[in-house]
């Protein structure tokens, strides 16, 4: 659009161009033969003598299809003062239909998931890059920066029903199958359980429910649902009974926004880049702080269990200890993953070409790097880059989940007519 009459006297403009798109992308998002029934080799005894047999284990599923993202975006490129200064900005919304998804199967079907195609989710955001040449000549500076908002949503379920599901530890059976919920208008994978309201204090009301503790120094948790109407419907007001229909959303692990900050000096043979990301808003589940503050007397706990209620420290949010308490998907475990990160810092310094003439290279260049020097954040856990999981469906999930590591490097490159 620069070149256009209208434009030839805005002289600051460089470059400016318009971007449509549409696209339709198939994604398989599962292993092959997935369609096909499984059988897994077992033993068993018959009239007591072992006896190797084989028993199905997933079920068929001839209907199986890929996942179809359907996206439309507008972007535009704008380039300022002979392209000292480019801005990229794109505005996409994208909708991904026969989502595949191992569902939950009822327990009397002696099977646990069936993969199946299901519904659709929307993915609509807007992207912003600028890159500018601060400096020019013997000593140069050059900026990049980008950050992204994108917000996710459940537009559809089979006959709209939510689908709980969860992938936890495997000897965390309480909390085994239903942490997160895909539910119709919510964003995908967002965190479902009780609301926790804290320690019961002596002289406290009780909330009633089996499983659910009424003592001083007990967990406290929200009564916000269990009326229904005649029809059985749910209409989400408290009925004094604390129980599964208490569960609601208490976390979504999707960022509000991601960012990064890109910046590289130069000074005759020396460079110094230093790059920055971070990310905003996102929730953490930490399995992690589940099974370790609990406090039922099964395992390890945290410092956190140095503070925990007793009738001399009362003003706490931390329970007592009980052996009976069953471990809880709650807000109590929800955290901010927001965080901002020095990703990586290097220095590196290239021998003159005068010099390289003398020893006969093409190029020698020495620099250090360091990653993941420092990390600014709220969330208790080692991390808040999690990945316990590796599926959108379950981002934000932490259980012992290993640390980006800080690293150094010193390395010493060199190169001659030969290698190029």
């Amino acid at each position: 659009m620069h070149k256009e009459k209208f434009m030839q006297k805005i002289k600051s403009i460089s470059n400016f161009k318009w971007r449509l798109g549409y696209g339709l992308t198939g994604n398989q998002a599962i292993s092959p033969y997935q369609t096909l029934a499984r059988f897994s080799s077992v033993y068993t005894f018959v009239n007591g003598a072992s006896v190797n047999a084989v028993r199905p284990t997933t079920i068929a599923n001839e209907e199986l299809k890929w996942e179809t993202t359907t996206q439309q975006n507008i972007g535009v490129d704008i380039g300022l003062f002979k392209n000292r200064i480019t801005i990229t900005a794109d505005y996409y919304n994208s909708i991904t239909s026969d989502l595949l998804f191992n569902a939950p199967l009822p327990q009397y079907s002696g099977y646990t998931t069936q993969i199946k195609n299901i519904g659709k989710i929307e993915n609509k955001g807007f992207e912003f890059a600028v890159n500018s040449k601060n400096l020019t000549g013997n000593f140069g500076w050059n900026t990049d920066f980008n950050i992204s908002f994108n917000r996710n949503k459940v537009l559809e379920l089979p006959s709209g029903a939510d689908i709980i599901y969860a992938f936890a530890p495997g000897h965390m059976v309480g909390v085994g199958g239903s942490a997160q919920i895909l539910r119709v208008g919510e964003p995908v994978g967002s965190f479902f359980g009780w609301i926790y309201d804290g320690v019961y204090q002596a002289g406290a009301t009780f909330i009633p429910g089996g499983g659910f503790e009424q003592a001083a120094g007990g967990e406290s948790f929200r009564d916000i649902s269990g009326k229904k109407d005649a029809d059985g419907v749910q209409l989400f007001q408290p009925d004094g009974i604390l129980n599964n229909d208490d569960r609601t959303v208490i976390g979504n692990p999707n960022p509000d926004f991601i960012w990064g900050f890109n910046n590289e000096f130069t000074f005759r043979n020396f460079d110094l880049n230093c790059f920055i990301q971070g990310s905003q808003g996102n929730d953490v589940l930490s399995y992690t702080l589940l099974e370790l503050e609990t406090l039922s007397g099964i395992n390890n706990i945290t410092t956190e269990g140095l503070n925990r209620w007793t009738s001399t420290n009362t003003n706490t949010n931390i329970p007592r200890g009980f052996a009976g308490r069953p471990q809880r998907v709650s807000s109590r475990f929800i955290f901010d993953g927001s965080y901002i990160r020095v990703k990586n810092i290097a220095l590196g310094y290239s021998l003159p070409d005068e010099t390289l003439k003398k020893i006969k290279l093409q190029k020698v260049r020495l620099y250090v790097s360091a990653q993941n020097i420092f990390t600014a954040t709220k969330y208790r856990g080692y991390d808040p880059e999690v990945n316990y999981r590796n599926s959108n469906l379950n981002a934000g999930v932490d259980y012992a989940s290993y640390p980006n590591a800080k690293s150094y490097t010193c390395l010493l490159y060199t190169s001659d007519a030969a290698d190029e």
